[in-house]
């Protein structure tokens, strides 16, 4: 008795957890597989009845609230009359994504209601899509004095023009005849958001051989929001002068102090030939 009553559970269980995943979300596909803000893709929903009837009036609704989607030439729900048993069909759907959404893995729910031996029946779940927008990335040298057989500093700024953040920044400045690196040659920035910026600093000598316009090479590391590294080159363009051409040009003031101790140089000698002359009065005076 008792195992006839356990056959007869273990049988239910069995139809039950059947009846409860008759219809299951078996691919979801978006082509393409990932898009930057303002652009479409097809997604399909591939569901699968893993019943042994057929179920009818299926709808699977797609919530864009709170999501950086929204439909697009499509609805935001699609119908299917009939999934018979053991069989699959595709729920298609046009979206596009926000112009200022984020880059990133999204999560929709999907809610999904069918009618499955005359009963009405609802399944929820998540589908995941990719927004990616590819970095944008500009480097520029920030403006500063370069005088021949000097040491000086240059600075490296890093703008991050794209819509995702880019993470794990390195700038690295390369060799070139015309300078010495003082400083280390690479700095570790970390991460810059999105339509920000940072920069690193470094320490060169000029050398007195250096041109008048010299090339820094500098790389940079990174990597993006699907954690991909990414390296770009730049070669920058950098003024050196002598120190005759950054006086004349205005863009060091002219030091005094080389007049202004030929001066009190010349007082003190003032000073002391009047002391002697009227030394030698007082004497012939006293004569």
């Amino acid at each position: 008795m008792k195992l006839t009553n356990l056959l007869i559970t273990c049988i239910f269980i069995l139809i039950f957890a059947g009846s409860l995943n008759a219809l299951s979300i078996k691919d979801v596909d978006m082509n393409p597989n990932e898009i930057a803000p303002g652009e479409t893709a097809d997604v399909a929903i591939t569901l699968e009845n893993e019943a042994d009837v057929d179920i009818n009036e299926v709808l699977i609704i797609l919530d864009f609230k709170d999501t950086p989607f929204a439909p697009y030439n499509s609805g935001s729900y699609y119908s299917i009359d009939e999934i018979q048993d053991d069989d699959e069909e595709d729920a298609n759907f046009q979206i596009i994504a926000l112009n200022d959404a984020s880059s990133g893995i999204h999560k929709i729910p999907v809610k999904i209601t069918y009618k499955e031996k005359q009963e009405i029946k609802t399944k929820e779940s998540l589908i995941s899509l990719m927004i990616n927008s590819e970095p944008v990335v500009d480097v520029q040298l920030e403006d500063s004095v370069n005088i021949k057989g000097k040491e000086g500093k240059i600075s490296v700024k890093v703008i991050n023009k794209g819509l995702s953040d880019i993470k794990f920044l390195d700038i690295e400045i390369g060799s070139s005849g015309s300078y010495s690196i003082l400083s280390q040659k690479k700095v570790y920035i970390g991460d810059i958001n999105s339509n920000d910026f940072d920069s690193a600093d470094f320490s060169l000598f000029f050398k007195e051989t250096s041109s008048k316009t010299i090339n820094i090479p500098v790389t940079i590391t990174y990597k993006d929001i699907k954690n991909e590294q990414k390296t770009q080159s730049f070669s920058l363009q950098a003024n050196v002068y002598t120190n005759d051409e950054t006086i004349k040009l205005g863009l060091v003031k002219k030091s005094n102090a080389k007049l202004y101790a030929i001066l009190i140089f010349a007082v003190i000698v003032v000073y002391f030939i009047y002391r002697k002359i009227k030394k030698r009065k007082r004497k012939f005076v006293n004569k």
